[in-house]
């Protein structure tokens, strides 16, 4: 079964990139174009595998849409990669959360598709020993 990822990312360019990308790397994507989308999208029938989400977006940003996930017991857990061009990550903006893991633009495609490989699996590992 292909694993689930939801791409948060206000760029059309960026978010098709990504897309086309993880589904030839045999991933089922959904795609959001920012945090108030995606959370829409998210629902306990249809929860992504793992999120990869920009920063910098309109409406709902990266770090809002992060403190509305880890608050949430269904979504606490999901892994969670952030993907910004800035290296700011202030603890005032994180406000006591964290993501998984930061990526700063420019990245290599190999090495975020190796990355969310091994976070899926992490996951998966812990969800069968609770």
């Amino acid at each position: 079964m292909k694993k689930k990822i939801l791409v948060v990312e206000d760029s059309m360019i960026n978010r098709l990139m990504l897309q086309r990308f993880l589904e030839v790397n045999n991933f089922q994507v959904q795609v959001a174009s920012n945090g108030i989308d995606a959370i829409d999208q998210i629902n306990t029938d249809n929860l992504p595998d793992i999120i990869v989400t920009d920063l910098k977006m309109p409406y709902m940003d990266g770090y809002q849409f992060l403190k509305v996930l880890r608050e949430n017991t269904i979504t606490r857990k999901l892994p969670i990669i952030a993907i910004s061009a800035f290296d700011l990550l202030s603890e005032e903006e994180l406000q006591g959360h964290t993501f998984d893991l930061c990526i700063l633009k420019p990245f290599s495609l190999d090495h975020l598709r190796n990355d969310i490989l091994q976070l899926i699996d992490g996951y998966a590992e812990c969800i069968q020993s609770n």
